[in-house]
């Protein structure tokens, strides 16, 4: 248990590290430097992916049936995300909002690092079950760094016509890009949360309770998310749709995500429930 404590705790430092970095430089009026905040990211995520190998070996288990672990492998999947857009394009202060956000799930998902995470249900496939969940976190970072985006679009749109081009404004990057990266963030987060409707339709079939798999609450939540992106993707490439509007619907879209990844298992039961039991109780 000390090990998991020193790689949270480490995750957690570096991810500080890289928000207080990425914070400091958003009010100064010299260029953001994105390349020591990248390399806080990777450290946090590094530990953060230790923290995970970890816990999977001593639980015999996928790592993913706890709160911690859940919100841990969010915060990786947010991670993935910002690095991918970093490593390929000039973010600017971008990472002054994405990064304060990783902290503060990592933050919570330390209260529960002592719980024990449910078990996971024999019958269900383990590669499938690997596959099914990576791709569904992967494309919850992705939804949620484009609703990140689009809040960022909305500050720089209001600073445009009010016409406070101030550091603030020099550091964040441009409408243009921030719709571009939008664009690009909702695509691959529509391509790996469909394969991960795929996987789990997959799982269904192999299990002797397909009607189980149809019927759970989240499968419910998870067509709903899916269609309401697929209804905005559809309206970003066909219907060429841009501005204030698309970014409000993609902030929208995240009430969408948060409720599949959390409310479901506060309101209802759920097979894909990641319920964690205090030691000791």
């Amino acid at each position: 248990m000390i090990w998991q404590i020193i790689l949270a705790g480490s995750a957690i430092a570096c991810c500080i590290a890289a928000s207080v970095t990425a914070l400091s430089q958003l009010n100064r009026q010299r260029p953001f430097t994105e390349k020591p905040v990248l390399a806080l990211s990777i450290c946090s995520a590094t530990a953060i992916i230790l923290l995970l190998a970890l816990r999977g070996i001593q639980e015999g288990k996928i790592p993913v049936f706890g709160q911690m672990e859940a919100l841990s492998l969010y915060s990786l999947a947010l991670f993935i995300s910002y690095i991918n857009m970093a490593a390929r394009d000039n973010l600017k202060g971008v990472s002054a909002i994405v990064l304060p956000s990783i902290t503060l799930v990592m933050a919570i998902a330390l209260t529960s690092i002592n719980d024990v995470p449910t078990s996971p249900d024999a019958t269900w496939p383990t590669s499938l079950l690997s596959l099914h969940v990576s791709s569904a976190f992967i494309g919850y970072g992705f939804f949620t760094t484009a609703s990140i985006l689009a809040l960022i679009y909305l500050i720089q749109d209001n600073n445009l016509k009010r016409k406070h081009f101030g550091a603030t404004y020099e550091n964040f990057p441009s409408l243009e890009i921030l719709d571009s990266l939008m664009r690009r963030q909702i695509g691959l987060a529509f391509i790996t949360f469909t394969a991960s409707i795929a996987f789990g339709i997959m799982m269904a079939h192999k299990t002797a309770d397909v009607s189980k798999w149809i019927m759970d609450p989240k499968a419910a939540a998870t067509a709903a998310t899916w269609i309401v992106y697929a209804i905005l993707l559809h309206l970003r490439t066909k219907g060429d749709q841009h501005g204030r509007k698309i970014a409000l619907a993609t902030i929208a879209g995240l009430l969408f995500v948060l409720f599949t990844f959390f409310g479901v298992h506060i309101v209802t039961e759920s097979s894909h429930s990641f319920i964690s039991t205090p030691i000791g109780n």
